[in-house]
C-alpha cells in the first residue's frame, strides 16, 4: 500500500472518458473521437485523405511530384560540353572557348597558331557558296544616295552613243569611198600574195589587168569602150574630162583638181605644212647626227 497524504479510498486506473468502451480494431487508437472509418479490403495502410484512391505504380521509385517521370542519368546541372579528365583533375583549361591554346605562350608559337587559324578560316570561306558569303554581290545603296546614283546612271545612258552609230561614224569620218577602196585594195593584195612568187606568160590575171588599161594613143580604145558598154547592158558610162593644166600642189589624199580649175590655190596652207612636217623632221635628224660626228 502506498502511503500518501490522501486518505480517500483507492481509485481504479481508467481513462477520464465516461463513455462506453469502443471497439479497438488497432492496437493503438488515435486521439480522434470521430466514429471509426472503414478500412480498405486490401489491408494496406490507407491515407487520411478521403479522395479517391490513386494509382500506385512503384511505391519505392515514386516521389511526391506529380510531373512526368524524368530521365535519371549520371549528369550534373552544368550544360557545358564535357571536359577532359585531365582538365577536371587539374582544374585548368588547355584551350580557350574560341579554340586557341590557353596559358602562357611565347610570341613565335602564338603567331604560328594565329596564322594556322586564319588559314583554316580562309579555307572555309572559300568553300562557302557565293549566295551565303556575299562574294561578288552588288552594293545596294539606299536613301538619297540611291536616288543620286540612279539619276547619274540614267544621264550616263543618255550620253552614251550606241555601237551601231559609233561604227557608222568611224566609216563616215574616213570617207565611205575611201573605206571601200582600201578594202578592195587589201583584198587584191591578199589575193596576189597567195599566188606563187614566179610569174609566167600564162598569168591570166596580169593579162586582164593590162587589157583593162586605156591608153591615149590606142586606136582601139574607142572600140573597146563601146564593147564594154554593150556588155554592161547598153548603159553608156559617164566620163568626165581630166585636168590638163599646170602641176597642182600635192595633198595627203592624192586627189587632182577638177578640169575647170583655174590654177589659183585658195587654201590656208595646212596641207603644205602637214606634208612638209615629216620631211623637215627627217632633215633635222640628219643634220643633228652630222653635227655629233663633227664634234667627236
Amino acid at each position: 500500500r502506498r502511503h500518501d497524504s490522501d486518505n480517500s479510498p483507492p481509485r481504479r486506473r481508467h481513462d477520464s472518458d465516461a463513455s462506453p468502451p469502443r471497439r479497438n480494431h488497432q492496437p493503438k487508437s488515435d486521439s480522434d473521437a470521430s466514429p471509426p472509418r472503414k478500412r480498405a479490403k486490401n489491408g494496406a495502410n490507407s491515407d487520411s485523405d478521403a479522395s479517391p484512391p490513386r494509382r500506385r505504380a512503384n511505391a519505392a521509385a515514386s516521389d511526391s511530384d506529380a510531373s512526368p517521370p524524368r530521365k535519371r542519368a549520371n549528369s550534373d546541372s552544368d550544360q557545358s560540353p564535357p571536359r577532359n579528365n585531365s582538365e577536371a583533375k587539374s582544374g585548368k583549361m588547355s584551350k580557350t572557348l574560341d579554340g586557341k591554346r590557353a596559358g602562357l605562350q611565347n610570341a613565335g608559337d602564338l603567331k604560328a597558331e594565329l596564322e594556322q587559324i586564319r588559314a583554316m578560316e580562309r579555307k572555309k570561306f572559300d568553300k562557302m557558296d557565293t549566295d551565303v558569303s556575299g562574294r561578288y554581290a552588288e552594293t545596294k545603296v539606299r536613301g538619297r544616295l540611291a536616288e543620286a546614283e540612279a539619276k547619274a546612271k540614267a544621264d550616263k545612258e543618255k550620253k552614251e552613243v550606241p555601237e551601231e552609230i559609233k561604227q557608222k561614224f568611224q566609216t563616215w569620218n574616213r570617207g565611205v569611198k575611201q573605206v571601200q577602196s582600201s578594202i578592195a585594195r587589201l583584198e587584191d593584195n591578199l589575193y596576189e600574195m597567195s599566188k606563187p612568187l614566179t610569174r609566167t606568160e600564162d598569168d591570166t590575171d596580169r593579162d586582164a589587168m593590162l587589157k583593162e588599161q586605156e591608153r591615149e594613143d590606142d586606136p582601139m580604145a574607142e572600140y573597146m569602150r563601146k564593147k564594154k558598154e554593150k556588155k554592161a547592158g547598153g548603159k553608156k558610162a559617164i566620163r568626165f574630162p581630166k585636168y590638163t593644166g599646170p602641176q597642182p600642189p600635192p595633198n595627203r589624199f592624192g586627189i587632182w583638181p577638177g578640169y575647170r580649175w583655174d590654177g589659183v590655190v585658195r587654201t590656208n596652207g595646212f596641207e603644205n605644212k602637214l606634208l612638209t612636217k615629216d620631211v623637215r623632221k627627217n632633215v633635222e635628224e640628219i643634220e643633228a647626227y652630222k653635227m655629233n660626228l663633227d664634234c667627236e
